[in-house]
């Protein structure tokens, strides 16, 4: 017969698991969050360079392709956010499976 574990080492495990379970939330809301946002800026800032275009009625290279690199402005600064945010999701999981299974955290 196996000596039960002692309270004060379940309930560190206990605690580390539901850290772990609240960071994936986090994590994931992040992610889609950050994904979003910047497809949606990036969007926007199409279209308001497209319909500036469509109010001059002249196609000027140089000022639309001002106007779709600043549009890309918003991607480059989500991007970097939804990687850090993907990279804690997949520690969270690692981490909450390992508290999950109290034979294998150690």
């Amino acid at each position: 017969m196996m000596n039960p574990t002692p309270p004060t080492i379940q309930s560190s495990a206990e605690q580390k698991r539901r850290f772990w379970g609240k960071m994936i939330w986090i994590s994931a809301i992040s992610l889609v969050l950050s994904i979003c946002i910047g497809v949606a800026t990036y969007v926007i800032a199409v279209m308001n360079a497209f319909s500036t275009l469509g109010k001059t009625g002249a196609a000027d290279p140089a000022e639309l392709a001002g106007n779709i690199s600043n549009a890309l402005i918003g991607a480059l600064v989500c991007a970097p956010i939804a990687f850090i945010a993907l990279v804690l999701f997949v520690i969270a999981i690692v981490r909450h499976r390992k508290f999950s299974n109290p034979s294998e955290a150690g």
